[in-house]
């Protein structure tokens, strides 16, 4: 069962800014608040409830040190909203595999860049960069390069799944995907390709121009992130 965190629930790196925070708190709470579901008889108070936990963790920047110290050794914390359960259930209820294949690509892309900004950070202090800029290829040690071949692989696994689907790019992000997931959760029977489309018209015709740019912003630095994993190539130090 893989490990979610509050990063995972609001959607946002783990070096998103207290505003890209907020912003991702507040359009979660559109969707998860049960009084925005009461017409449809769904009980969202647990998702919202996580929301708000997530967020009051988030937004305290003591709490949030104390909560990043803790991301290595944490145990298991199941996103509620869906609980990932045996093959069994997954077969029936496909759009899960789907939503929990962009949620740990989500986390691979997370990790990696994590892994190439600290090796950046690193490579400076070392008086490595020339003229304020770094080598195309990054020099790893051999250990953080194994790892990194890992987290391509795994990326490249997580595309496949979901391209084979069909799932356009544009849509991997988890703001798109936890939007779908909620509908999709009320309505099991209906495609989940139309309901990226619906999505969409969401994003572009119902929310403020902010909350619009912002979501753009995100996506767009996702899949610039997820494409620079999958072209890098590394030199061993």
């Amino acid at each position: 069962m893989s490990i979610y965190t509050y990063y995972d629930i609001l959607g946002v790196s783990p070096d998103a800014t207290m505003e890209e925070i907020t912003i991702a708190k507040n359009t979660l709470a559109k969707v998860y608040h049960p009084d925005s579901n009461i017409s449809s008889n769904i009980d969202t108070t647990t998702q919202m409830q996580e929301i708000l936990e997530a967020y009051k963790f988030l937004s305290d920047a003591i709490k949030k040190k104390e909560y990043d110290a803790t991301l290595g050794g944490q145990g298991e914390r199941v996103y509620q909203t869906f609980t990932m359960a045996d093959k069994e259930e997954l077969d029936a209820n496909s759009f899960v595999i789907y939503w929990q294949t962009a949620q740990n690509l989500y986390e691979s892309v997370t990790q990696g860049h994590q892994i190439l900004k600290e090796n950046y950070q690193n490579q400076n202090r070392l008086g490595i960069a020339v003229f304020g800029h770094l080598v195309r290829r990054h020099h790893l040690p051999l250990e953080i390069k194994k790892h990194m071949r890992e987290i391509q692989t795994n990326i490249s696994g997580y595309i496949k799944i979901l391209s084979n689907r069909n799932i356009p790019v544009a849509f991997w992000h988890p703001d798109a995907m936890n939007w779908v997931m909620v509908r999709w959760g009320q309505k099991q029977h209906v495609d989940f390709i139309l309901l990226f489309h619906r999505y969409q018209q969401h994003v572009e015709i119902t929310l403020p121009k902010n909350e619009r740019l912002r979501i753009h912003y995100r996506n767009h630095r996702y899949q610039r992130n997820l494409n620079k994993l999958l072209g890098l190539k590394f030199k061993t130090m």
